[in-house]
């Protein structure tokens, strides 16, 4: 077919039809070479398991137990945990994890006499390893793949072994680092936290801000500013409480059962015997006044006792209130700071403070990290073990002589699409159609009489109407079978009885006849001949009716 011709799928299958002698030596050999592949390959073998990434529990306990500190949290490396598992693939398969199990592999293969020396750990993994993620999930599959059936399980084995190291190499070394810096805080905030309290304290004493309210106060932190504050509030309270009483005691002095009864609220003096001797005189009297007169000499004896006991009563209450005045009025003074004496001893107390709650804190932080180094964590899970497949993965045998039978196919139609343009042969009707410089006819079956004669009477008789004196000679184009030519010169010569007809490849002795039409067959014709008749037709200058097809 020529440049400008339309690919056809009925010309392909006429293609194949017309060589599948040379397409199914094409396709033998194509099976053919498949077994002997099948036969002299090697066969590989596999392994695989699941591991699990990622185990978050032990990792969650320590950022429990750390508090959320985030400077000791990257130290060990939880903040950095959570790292894409695309990246976490990428550091399994780097030479940082399976580098041993690459030495040993090598090794193996160098003893067995295979020369591996030059094979590279890049190589390695690309040629024999597959490590990918289940999708949308944290479960790895690896899968080793080697011809040496023997030594792909231990492989397998050692990888995971390695993997499951990996998983807790990086918590123990940032667990050692951990507390490595705890131990280096935790002596450093000793030593601060000493230095700052004996800072408060010196302070306190020169600014006499111990104790001075008559307390026992064991240590220093117990007189801090607010401590300070609360005594001086608590003071002038008093101190406006005792005021009203005074007030209230002098409102009273004429009424000696109310001076009683104001005694009575104070403990030290509710203690006294006083009070003891005024309630044997008050039954004494109760006992006297249902037997004597009022006005009785030991009636009124016993009342100027009792008035007299109730006089001293009220002095020593007022007494014991302007003592107590003067003692809180004491206290105010002495709690009287001049101004940023108390703001740099609460700053002290609070630096303190503060140095203290840390080292707490660091010792609790260093116990925990200490336990969690004692426990055994869990590597990754293993979901299934390591396993070696009971068939090899390759070469699969039907895959192999499926690929051997479609290329062989395609060789052999493509040799056959070769041979065809070699040869020149035309065996496309369009194409025919495209490149004769004169109409299409018909396509005569010679087979049958009925299509014979009414395509020759519709050729003959129809649009190129023929006399019947007029001869016609049919140029024949290519080497048309001679059987059809017979067939077609014994049909034709049958029909015309009455008018001269030539078949010739002769234009010169066509060009004698009234008509020409050309003859011609699929696979007969080559290119080269209907170009040259083409320019010969030009030369002859004899119009030419149309071309047939037998």
């Amino acid at each position: 077919m020529n440049e400008n011709h339309t690919f056809d799928i009925s010309e392909l299958i006429s293609t194949i039809k017309r060589h599948k002698f040379v397409i199914s030596i094409f396709t033998s050999l194509g099976i053919a070479l498949s077994g002997v592949y099948i036969l002299i390959k090697k066969p590989v073998w596999a392994g695989q398991f699941q591991i699990v990434l990622q185990n978050k529990e032990s990792n969650n306990r320590l950022k429990s137990f750390l508090n959320a500190e985030s400077e000791l949290s990257n130290l060990i490396g939880l903040e950095n945990n959570d790292r894409s598992l695309e990246t976490e693939v990428k550091i399994l398969e780097s030479d940082s994890v399976l580098k041993p199990v690459f030495d040993y592999v090598k090794e193996y293969k160098i003893k067995k006499g295979q020369k591996v020396q030059r094979l590279r750990y890049s190589s390695w993994v690309k040629d024999y390893l597959k490590v990918e993620l289940e999708e949308n999930t944290n479960v790895l599959n690896l899968e080793y793949k080697d011809i040496d059936k023997e030594n792909v399980l231990p492989v397998i084995n050692k990888i995971s072994k390695e993997y499951q190291n990996y998983s807790g190499k990086d918590r123990e070394k940032g667990i050692d680092q951990g507390l490595k810096y705890l131990e280096e805080q935790i002596i450093t905030y000793r030593k601060k936290s000493l230095n700052s309290l004996r800072a408060a304290g010196k302070f306190a004493i020169e600014q006499d801000l111990t104790s001075f309210t008559g307390e026992n106060v064991g240590d220093l932190e117990i007189m801090t500013p607010t401590r300070i504050e609360a005594i001086r509030v608590n003071a002038a309270n008093r101190i406006r409480s005792i005021d009203r009483q005074l007030d209230q005691l002098e409102r009273l002095s004429n009424d000696p059962d109310a001076v009683l009864f104001r005694g009575l609220t104070i403990p030290t003096l509710a203690k006294q015997g006083i009070y003891k001797n005024l309630d044997q005189i008050d039954l004494k009297l109760s006992l006297l006044e249902e037997k004597y007169q009022p006005n009785d000499i030991v009636i009124s004896s016993l009342k100027e006792k009792r008035e007299l006991l109730i006089e001293v009563l009220k002095r020593q209450t007022l007494g014991y209130l302007l003592a107590e005045k003067i003692s809180n009025e004491a206290i105010v003074e002495a709690s009287i700071r001049p101004e940023g004496v108390l703001v740099k001893y609460k700053e002290l107390m609070r630096n303190a403070l503060r140095d203290e709650t840390t080292l707490e804190r660091l010792e609790i932080q260093l116990q925990a990290l200490a336990l969690e180094k004692a426990r055994n964590a869990d590597p990754w899970e293993l979901i299934t073990t390591p396993t070696l497949l009971d068939l090899p993965v390759s070469p699969k045998k039907s895959r192999v002589l499926v690929f051997g039978l479609l290329s062989g196919t395609i060789f052999g139609i493509g040799a056959s699409l070769i041979i065809d343009k070699k040869t020149d042969l035309i065996y496309s009707l369009d194409e025919l159609k495209s490149i004769l410089p004169t109409p299409f006819l018909d396509n005569i079956i010679l087979s049958s009489n009925t299509n014979f004669e009414e395509s020759m009477t519709l050729i003959l008789n129809g649009k190129f109407k023929i006399d019947n004196n007029e001869s016609i000679a049919f140029i024949n184009i290519g080497e048309i079978n001679n059987d059809k030519l017979e067939i077609f010169k014994k049909k034709i010569t049958t029909f015309l009885k009455n008018k001269k007809i030539l078949i010739t490849k002769d234009l010169v002795k066509a060009s004698d006849f009234d008509h020409q039409i050309i003859l011609t067959e699929l696979g007969s014709a080559k290119r080269s001949q209907i170009y040259t008749l083409k320019n010969q037709l030009k030369l002859q200058g004899k119009d030419t009716k149309g071309w047939i097809l037998i």
